[in-house]
């Protein structure tokens, strides 16, 4: 039987008889041992793993890919998108076997399908949603890559209501870090809360929390500045108005520091394809 990581040669043609072709890829990744998403010289990253299992399945040839965000290191995701330009005549289905076998067992491709070369990951997404787990103290180890575990005690109810305050449109200049330039640092939230992690088993005598956002894009480390400000909140440092005054930009300062990665999950991200 043949191994689903070793693409058979005679299915593949050579790369110079074939035309570019364009695939989207929606893939996991537990991010713990990863220096983000971006492919860097001498450092693992997601990116970087999958332009090495891709290659392998066309001659050596690189891909050209594109994500549909930028994960940080240590930061997970459950739905990532990435558009690869690539030659092969290889299905679907096959690549995905090939890539599944190839890449290491903390990476996973989930579904494969061909789409225009006009497409873009980035500015064709709808909207994207970001979870953030944290509990109060340890948590269950099974869990500890995927949950933050705050040591000191805090004001959930006060979090819960400082996290409305994101909804709607809002200048997030002081919740961002310096990375790739863009043109508006404007973004939309349309949904903002903290609730109960049912998803991840809640316990009443050890409960696990998340925080989850959707809204229409997000800048560098966004998500875990918000986080932060939340932290901020709870611990009493910082009140729902410091938050207001700091995306009015009456205050220009940060309310926090980055809050830790691991706690971060990129869960999904929509698009308007057929």
């Amino acid at each position: 039987m043949t191994s689903p990581s070793q693409a058979n040669p005679s299915e593949l043609d050579s790369p110079s008889t074939i035309s570019k072709r364009y695939i989207l890829l929606k893939l996991q990744y537990d991010g713990t041992n990863y220096k983000g998403w971006q492919k860097q010289p001498d450092l693992p990253t997601v990116q970087g793993e999958l332009t090495h299992a891709i290659a392998k399945l066309c001659h050596g040839v690189e891909p050209s890919i594109i994500g549909s965000g930028r994960t940080d290191t240590g930061v997970h995701a459950l739905s990532q998108y990435a558009k690869v330009t690539l030659q092969t005549d290889v299905d679907n289905e096959k690549i995905i076997r090939a890539l599944n076998g190839t890449l290491p067992k903390d990476i996973r491709i989930l579904s494969c399908r061909d789409i225009p070369y006009s497409f873009h990951p980035v500015r064709d997404s709808i909207d994207k949603t970001y979870r953030y787990y944290f509990c109060i103290g340890r948590t269950a180890p099974v869990l500890s890559r995927f949950v933050y575990e705050h040591r000191w005690d805090l004001d959930l109810e006060a979090m819960k209501d400082a996290a409305k305050i994101f909804l709607g449109s809002h200048d997030f200049e002081y919740f961002r870090t310096m990375g790739t330039p863009v043109n508006s640092t404007v973004r939309e939230i349309y949904h903002s809360e903290i609730r109960p992690a049912h998803e991840l088993g809640y316990d009443e005598s050890n409960p696990i929390w998340v925080y989850e956002v959707r809204g229409n894009g997000f800048l560098k480390q966004m998500v875990r500045l918000m986080v932060s400000s939340l932290f901020e909140v709870g611990k009493n440092r910082a009140s729902e108005d410091d938050i207001q005054q700091v995306l009015s930009k009456s205050v220009k300062k940060r309310l926090g520091p980055v809050a830790p990665p691991q706690g971060l999950v990129l869960y999904n991200v929509v698009y308007n394809l057929v």
